[in-house]
Formats: structure tokens, C-alpha cells, sequence
């Protein structure tokens, strides 16, 4: 046996990219525990809410009206959920 292979019968266990807690290989290509899943959908609802009620506002404006915060919000940037369209740090909501 060729001891250089990983052993399939172990599982690949990650951590949650939110809250750390030890996540398997059970949650497939997510990089978030059931729990995070949850709060980054609720986040982002927030978020969604308040740039449709408030055009032209800043990611620090939204992520002080929201209470979510800057990390996340521009985690939701590199994932093209919402987009900053100037210098000034303006968001909007992607077009999708």
C-alpha cells in the first residue's frame, strides 16, 4: 500500500470561514457551518433591504444601518452580491 496517499477512510475536516467551528467533508463544497449559512442569508437580506431603500450610500452608511458588518459586507463584494461602483466606496445591489 503506498503509505504517500491520504486515507479515505478519515474525513477532511475545514473550518467554518465565519465562526471557526469545525465543519466535515458532510457540507460538500460550503464553506460555512448550518448555522452561518443562516446569519449570512439574513445578512445579506438586510443588506439587500437597505441599498433598495437607500440609493447611494456608502458600505460604512449600510454596514452602520444594518449592524452587519464591514468584513462581511465585503465579503458579499467578492462574491459579486453587491458591487462598489465608485471611489467613494458606493454600493449597489448586482444586477444578476
Amino acid at each position: 500500500m503506498d503509505s504517500s496517499l491520504p486515507n479515505s477512510n478519515f474525513p477532511t475536516i475545514r473550518t467554518c470561514q465565519r465562526c471557526h467551528k469545525l465543519l466535515n467533508n458532510d457540507y460538500g463544497g460550503v464553506s460555512l457551518c448550518p448555522d452561518c449559512i443562516d446569519k449570512d442569508k439574513e445578512d445579506y437580506r438586510k443588506v439587500k433591504e437597505y441599498i433598495q431603500s437607500h440609493v447611494n450610500t456608502s458600505v460604512f452608511e449600510v454596514s452602520q444601518a444594518t449592524g452587519v458588518g464591514l468584513k462581511i459586507i465585503m465579503q458579499f463584494v467578492r462574491e459579486d452580491r453587491v458591487q462598489i461602483i465608485d471611489t467613494k466606496n458606493k454600493i449597489k445591489l448586482e444586477d444578476k
